[in-house]
């Protein structure tokens, strides 16, 4: 009976080591990779690259275009490839007169442009 009681003990504290230890690997992942992706794109918006830099770099680099849009309605539709945080980006690119989404892994990346199609903005969010 201690046996099994020992035994029973250790499987809880391992199960519960074990679901710490995922946790906060997951909460790590999830902190660096929202670093990243905000360091890269205002370093990006800091350069005010045109839009046609933006796609060609992007692009280059395997994160392809997969769609743009222009005004409040094509950018709402648009907006859906963000999923649960589509009215956090259109929301965000609300003001801007042009926008563009490209796939970066498991995030697509909106960019936002002026009439002129210079960068003004951005907003990022998990592909669903």
């Amino acid at each position: 009976m201690q046996r099994a009681l020992i035994s029973l003990v250790a499987l809880l504290v391992s199960g519960g080591l074990l679901w710490l230890a995922l946790t906060l690997g997951a909460v790590g992942y999830e902190t660096r990779t929202a670093g990243l992706t905000e360091g890269r794109l205002r370093g990006l918006l800091e350069k005010q690259p045109r839009i046609d830099v933006v796609t060609r770099a992007f692009e280059g680099e395997g994160t392809p275009l997969l769609g743009s849009a222009r005004g409040a309605e094509e950018l709402g539709r648009l907006a859906r490839l963000a999923g649960g945080d589509a009215a956090r980006v259109a929301a965000a690119g609300a003001r801007f007169p042009e926008a563009r989404a490209f796939q970066a892994g498991d995030l697509v990346y909106f960019v936002f442009f002026d009439a002129q199609g210079v960068m003004v903005g951005y907003a990022w969010a998990r592909a669903p």
